[in-house]
């Protein structure tokens, strides 16, 4: 170690040049790099750093820097590499292995790519550097400090370990794969990334109860779920008595778990009406599901700004707890100290949102958004159908408050079989607080369907079909057949959501 340190010293005091001449820029493709020189250490890159690496056809080691020459060394010394591999041109998440002649294992180049991008069986981009060192026997000194060698950028395939994840997955509700079982297929949500870097897929799937239509009792068959994914799905499709071949199912238990796949795949098990959130990891093959109960709340001077007589808004139909669309209709006066608040929850909380905290948007001609204090008005008093919608943004949950006219329909057998937004079947909206919604006269009895369906101001539809915003009576669910031809009052308070 002495002769090591007596020769490092002579060399250093010959004037090595320092990092910042040699540090290379990183290259955009892969090349065969030139001899780099440092003052008598003259290095080139290996042949298999012109081309990409496959992992899959590659055993042992393999040679990344060559030495072209070496200043004068003792007799005990030698020139040996360190190689940092990283995942990015700054370096900032990287493995470190000493190399032997040059040369990597295949298995460190492999295990390498594995910790810095994980089970994805995709070809990626690797960021090379190397570091000489000053080799005597099993001691080892930096050449010189901070220098780094041959900086460059070349793909690497990694081994194929067999992981599949496919390009989308969908919720199979019939999982007796009967005739039309793919008509029930409710699709996952995905980010859009890589699915080997993403492999999270969500959805939610809405159970309702069945409603016997002379009684208005509700029951419910319990549902069974399994998960199958695209390319699966089209094998499903060409082997009839076999889709079960092709599922994702419980391997277990519970609300969480591991997945199992085939015969092995177990089922999903719905005892109950509601809306459910589903979370698979496809790339670790696991599944969680929960009852979500999404809501949002309106209180106000219409209010008396008292929680307990806050308005409920109606979820849409594909809400989420993080995520969706809730309508209400409800009067609201004029102007400052008319205002209004939302929130997640009915209480004060510190979520509440108001002027400041929402995009505002008009879809009522002549009706504009004022700011009362913090709080949201409207500078004509009347009634309004109140759309809010709740995304995730970077810096959390975004909102926005839409007003819309208060278009209430009556659908089906009682308006004669109409299933359109017929302006002669929609609700007068009285010109008070105290007044009621009134239907025009039914024409037939029957099936009585009511909803509303806000447009935007482009005319497009904001909630969904008009099944989307469909709704029944509380405590009045005799109602759903109309025995008589008779018009229908109602306060828009007073209903709740049926589909």
């Amino acid at each position: 170690m002495k002769k090591l340190g007596i020769f490092l010293m002579s060399v250093l005091a010959m004037g090595f040049v320092a990092c910042d001449e040699y540090d290379e820029a990183i290259p955009q493709a892969n090349e065969q790099k030139p001899i780099v020189e440092v003052k008598g250490l003259e290095v080139t890159a290996a042949e298999a750093m012109a081309n990409p690496i496959d992992l899959n056809n590659a055993s042992g080691p393999i040679e990344l820097i060559k030495t072209v020459k070496t200043p004068v060394l003792n007799e005990n010394n030698s020139i040996t590499y360190d190689v940092q591999i990283a995942s990015d041109e700054n370096f900032t998440k990287m493995k470190q292995y000493q190399l032997t002649d040059g040369a990597i294992d295949s298995y460190d180049l492999d295990a390498a790519f594995r910790q810095l991008y994980g089970k994805t069986p995709n070809q990626k981009p690797l960021y090379f550097r190397f570091i000489p060192y000053l080799t005597d026997g099993e001691s080892r000194v930096l050449f010189e400090k901070d220098v780094y060698l041959l900086a460059s950028k070349n793909d690497v395939k990694p081994v194929d370990m067999g992981i599949v994840v496919e390009s989308a997955y969908y919720v199979v509700t019939d999982t007796w794969f009967g005739d039309g079982w793919e008509e029930s297929l409710v699709p996952f949500t995905h980010s859009g990334a890589d699915r080997y870097d993403d492999p999270i897929f969500k959805t939610t799937v809405q159970f309702e109860p069945e409603i016997d239509p002379e009684t208005g009792e509700e029951k419910f068959e319990p549902k069974t779920l399994q998960i199958i994914g695209e390319e699966s799905l089209a094998k499903a499709k060409t082997d009839a008595g076999n889709e079960f071949s092709y599922v994702w199912g419980p391997a277990g238990e519970g609300e969480t778990g591991d997945l199992a796949f085939g015969e092995k795949a177990g089922v999903i098990n719905i005892a109950e009406a509601g809306m459910y959130s589903i979370t698979i990891d496809m790339l670790n093959k696991t599944y969680s599901i929960q009852k979500v109960n999404p809501t949002m709340y309106m209180i106000g001077q219409h209010t008396n700004w008292d929680w307990a007589q806050a308005v409920e808004l109606v979820p849409g139909y594909d809400n989420t707890k993080t995520e969706g669309k809730y309508w209400c209709i409800a009067y609201v006066g004029a102007g400052a100290t008319n205002g209004f608040k939302f929130n997640t929850a009915a209480e004060w909380n510190g979520t509440e949102f108001g002027y400041a905290g929402a995009t505002l948007v008009s879809h009522v001609a002549g009706v504009n958004f004022v700011d009362d204090g913090g709080n949201i008005a409207v500078d004509k008093a009347g009634w309004y159908l109140f759309g809010v919608e709740k995304k995730e943004g970077a810096a959390g949950f975004e909102y926005i408050v839409n007003i819309f006219t208060p278009d209430v329909y009556v659908y089906g057998n009682t308006n004669g079989g109409g299933w359109g937004d017929d302006p002669n079947w929609k609700f007068s909206v009285p010109a008070d607080a105290s007044g009621e919604f009134v239907s025009p006269a039914l024409a037939a009895k029957g099936e009585l369907r009511l909803c509303v369906h806000p447009l935007t101001s482009a005319g497009n539809e904001w909630i969904g079909e008009w099944w989307q915003s469909e709704f029944l009576f509380f405590n009045a669910r005799s109602l759903i057949v109309v025995k008589v031809v008779t018009k229908i009052a109602l306060m828009l308070k007073q209903v709740r959501r049926f589909i």
